[in-house]
């Protein structure tokens, strides 16, 4: 895989494609000011928002409708799957529930893979004191 390395400016960085918990997914930046992955809310937030027990649904109108991202709960489902286990529950407000935890567990991961990327490449030996680029 191709490491990108910017080394002028600022980053908003959200290209995941690959594994979110591999570091190396990431760029090299000099600054990277934006950057995050998605998860859910608690059980509580979404109890605020609807009563419904079919709206606990990963795949419920409702759900869908809260998503403004194309495919993206489908991708988050992909990438929670490719480093922790499946709800195995039948129960559907379980698994809901069961979703959202491992939703947050998968973006704080994703979060300190890459803050350590960060702070591992932001050594002062990496930058050019002529250029100020590094």
């Amino acid at each position: 895989m191709r490491k990108l390395v910017f080394l002028l400016g600022d980053v908003h960085f959200y290209g995941f494609t690959d594994d979110p918990w591999n570091y190396t997914t990431y760029p090299i930046t000099r600054f990277l000011s934006e950057t995050g992955v998605q998860s859910f809310p608690s059980l509580d937030t979404w109890q605020e928002a609807t009563n419904k027990q079919s709206d606990f649904n990963f795949n419920s109108s409702f759900v869908q409708h809260r998503e403004h991202s194309t495919n993206r709960l489908n991708q988050l489902w992909s990438y929670i799957e490719l480093n922790l286990p499946s709800p195995a529950t039948k129960d559907p407000l379980l698994r809901f529930s069961q979703f959202i935890y491992l939703s947050q567990i998968h973006q704080s991961i994703t979060l300190k893979s890459i803050s350590d990327l960060c702070r591992l490449s932001s050594s002062k030996d990496k930058i050019n004191p002529k250029t100020s680029e590094g």
